[in-house]
């Protein structure tokens, strides 16, 4: 992108007024304006790429995530702006299955939801529960409450594992008690044979 002087000079020139050699004075006095003026335009194009959350890198991210409530530092950029957009192309209208998992997706949650219509109740599976502290458990909970229809009840389960990680194990669910697991260690068997 050419220079705030080129601009300048391309424009002036066909004027014809001034004489706008090197080295004459409204030369200078333009090269003089154009290095505040590229200071300014690379502030402008820094504002310009931070507002919009699809190319901001650092202070817009921070001001969507304060916005939102969400400050995720600890993904990538990518990661970042997705739950940024998920959260902003939210609408009225979203309270189905879909709109709910984007809302859980604005939260950095990858989830299931199943819905029972009969009994208006949600079971909403969260597949990376491991990677959140209880904190961001509770918040979690508490986003859900605010976001979700106040007629539905609903419950997040944070557990890794489900039927379909139980079925793929190579034992009886007998042999699997009988190794006196914890909850904790439970979750975290990947269904081999002990030696």
């Amino acid at each position: 992108m050419p220079g705030s002087l080129t601009n300048m000079l391309k424009v002036l020139y066909p004027v014809g007024v001034y004489r706008l050699n090197n080295g004459t004075t409204v030369y200078k006095e333009l090269e003089s304006y154009s290095v505040a003026l590229d200071v300014f335009a690379e502030i402008v194009d820094c504002v310009l790429n931070e507002i919009s959350p699809v190319s901001a890198q650092g202070d817009g991210l921070i001001f969507y995530e304060k916005l939102f409530g969400e400050k995720k530092e600890n993904l990538s950029i990518e990661q970042r702006r997705s739950m940024i957009l998920n959260m902003l192309s939210l609408g009225a209208n979203d309270n189905t299955v879909e709109g709910i998992t984007k809302f859980f997706a604005s939260l950095g949650v990858e989830c299931e939801i199943v819905e029972y219509y009969n009994i208006c109740f949600l079971y909403v599976h969260i597949y990376n529960g491991m990677s959140f502290d209880s904190e961001e458990k509770e918040n979690i909970k508490k986003r859900a409450e605010e976001f979700l229809p106040c007629h539905l009840e609903f419950t997040v389960d944070f557990r890794t594992i489900d039927w379909s990680v139980l079925d793929s194990y190579e034992r009886t669910f007998e042999e699997i008690d009988e190794m006196g697991q914890t909850w904790k260690e439970f979750e975290e068997y990947n269904g081999e044979q002990e030696e």
